[in-house]
C-alpha cells in the first residue's frame, strides 16, 4: 500500500478491510463470529459521565494534534508527497517512509476510536470492519469537506444524525443522502465548511488598511 497511489491504494485499502471483516466473521473462536462480541462492562455506569467527558477532551486532543500535524514541516512534506510525488521524491523526500508513518498514525486513532467504541456500546460485531465502514468515513470527509480541519467533526455529526433521524423515518435514507452528498459537490467541492465559507455574510470584510494599499497601488 505504501508503493500505490490513487486508484490502486483506494481499492487495496478496500480489499484490506474486506479481508478484516472476512477474518473476523470466521475466527468464531476469537471473535464470536456473526455474533461478535457481546455483554462488554469495560464502563461502568457510575463511570459513564466522565468516560463520555474523556471522549470529548479525546476527540479534541486528536483535533488539535492533527492541526499541529498539518501546520508542521512533516505536514508539509505529506502535501508535498500528494500533491506532486514525482517532484518530492527528486527532492528527496522519503515518500514512501511518510506514507508508512501517516498510515501508522491514523491506524492508531483509528484503533483508540474502535476501543472507546466497543467500551460506550458493550459490544463489537464483524460488520464494523466491514467495507461499509470505511464508506462512511469516506462520507464524513465528503461531507465535511476536504482539506478542512473540522471538516470530518462536522461530518461525523451530520451523519450520526442522519442514521439517527432519517433512518427511522425514511427507508431509503442513505439514497436520499447520497444524493446529497452530489449536490454538495456540485456546489463546492470542499464540503460543507467549504460552502460556508462562500457565503457573502460570513466573508472577511477587507480593513480600511487594504483599501488603502490599492489605492496607492493604481496611483
Amino acid at each position: 500500500m505504501v508503493r500505490s497511489a490513487g486508484v490502486y491504494l483506494a481499492m487495496l485499502s478496500l480489499a484490506l478491510a474486506q479481508v478484516i471483516w472476512a477474518s473476523a466473521t470466521q475466527w468464531v473462536s476469537l471473535t464470536g463470529g456473526d455474533n461478535g462480541l457481546i455483554g462488554l462492562t469495560l464502563v461502568s455506569d457510575d463511570g459513564r459521565t466522565l468516560f463520555y467527558g474523556l471522549l470529548v477532551l479525546v476527540a479534541l486532543m486528536s483535533v488539535f494534534a492533527l492541526r499541529q500535524l498539518a501546520r508542521s514541516v512533516m505536514g508539509a512534506a505529506l502535501q508535498a508527497v500528494r500533491d506532486v510525488p514525482l517532484r518530492a521524491t527528486a527532492s528527496g523526500l522519503p515518500a514512501g517512509w511518510l506514507k508508512y508513518r501517516v498510515f501508522v498514525e491514523s491506524a492508531v486513532l483509528a484503533g483508540l476510536a474502535g476501543g472507546l467504541f466497543a467500551a460506550h456500546k458493550g459490544a463489537v460485531f464483524p460488520s464494523m470492519a466491514s467495507v461499509a465502514t470505511s464508506v462512511d468515513a469516506l462520507l464524513v470527509v465528503l461531507l465535511g469537506g476536504v482539506h478542512q480541519l473540522w471538516g470530518a467533526v462536522v461530518g461525523s455529526t451530520l451523519l450520526s444524525y442522519a442514521s439517527a433521524e432519517l433512518g427511522r423515518e425514511v427507508t431509503y435514507w442513505r439514497g436520499v443522502l447520497g444524493l446529497f452528498i452530489m449536490l454538495i459537490m456540485v456546489a463546492s467541492p470542499s464540503g460543507l465548511l467549504g460552502l460556508l465559507e462562500r457565503l457573502p455574510w460570513l466573508r472577511r470584510a477587507p480593513g480600511p488598511g487594504a483599501a488603502g494599499g490599492a489605492t496607492k497601488a493604481a496611483g
